[in-house]
């Protein structure tokens, strides 16, 4: 016999559809979604709505969260997708600010999800994140990159251990200087310190313990020119 998809489920999982829906105001916006899907999305909201709660009015407050991450929360959650701006849209058409608005949408999500601690949608955020990512800039070419502003966000409502910032450094990490056209006093200097500490590692892995300076680097090279004898004639050497 060829195999049949078994579509039957156990009746204590099923959605009572009589069940009344739950009120959600994020914000100023009210949103009307069905008990069982945040029940089933999180812990946080499994804790806050009870099982057997349709015969009473429920209503959830969540002052500090965008409408939009909400949104785009519960379509993910309905419909296994999370709704950006024309993911598929051509590179000529794009701008940075465009792609920006992707970045904010999908780090707010992520934060979100880890608030409510629903690890489904944070590993969606995370996805997601990286196909934004891995396309390019409509100006040269190059991917660009989450913003300063973002990145500080990124930081400051994130734990230590948070994947999300691990993102954030392996991003910029794969970048260029280009990243950093913000100064010194543009992004966390937590995240200055998790990107140092990674190219150091990564630096690490193509030198030898033995050497004393980076590869192709010579104490003439920290000499002011022209001060240096030694150094005039390194340069006539190699040609320079």
């Amino acid at each position: 016999m060829e195999h049949v998809e078994d579509l039957r489920t156990a009746s204590s999982e099923s959605f009572n559809f009589s069940q009344r829906s739950v009120e959600v105001k994020v914000g100023r916006r009210f949103f009307y979604v069905h008990p069982n899907v945040l029940r089933q999305a999180s812990e946080h909201f499994r804790e806050l709505i009870p099982i057997n709660g349709h015969n009473h009015e429920q209503r959830i407050d969540l002052p500090d969260v965008e409408p939009e991450v909400f949104n785009a929360y519960l379509h993910l959650h309905y419909f296994g997708k999370i709704p950006c701006r024309q993911p598929d849209e051509p590179v000529s058409e794009r701008t940075e600010d465009f792609i920006s608005t992707d970045y904010d949408l999908l780090c707010d999500l992520h934060i979100f999800a880890d608030y409510v601690r629903d690890r489904k949608a944070m590993d969606a955020a995370i996805s997601a994140l990286l196909s934004r990512y891995t396309q390019r800039g409509p100006e040269d070419g190059l991917r660009v990159l989450p913003s300063d502003q973002r990145v500080n966000k990124v930081y400051a409502e994130t734990k230590l251990d948070s994947p999300l910032r691990r993102l954030m450094v392996d991003m910029h990490m794969c970048g260029n200087e280009q990243a950093l056209v913000g100064g010194p006093d543009a992004l966390d200097g937590d995240f200055i310190y998790d990107l140092a500490l990674v190219l150091l590692r990564e630096r690490g892995k193509a030198h030898s313990k033995d050497d004393s300076l980076p590869k192709g680097v010579s104490i003439c090279d920290y000499h002011k020119p022209g001060d240096c004898e030694a150094c005039v004639g390194r340069k006539r050497k190699r040609g320079d």
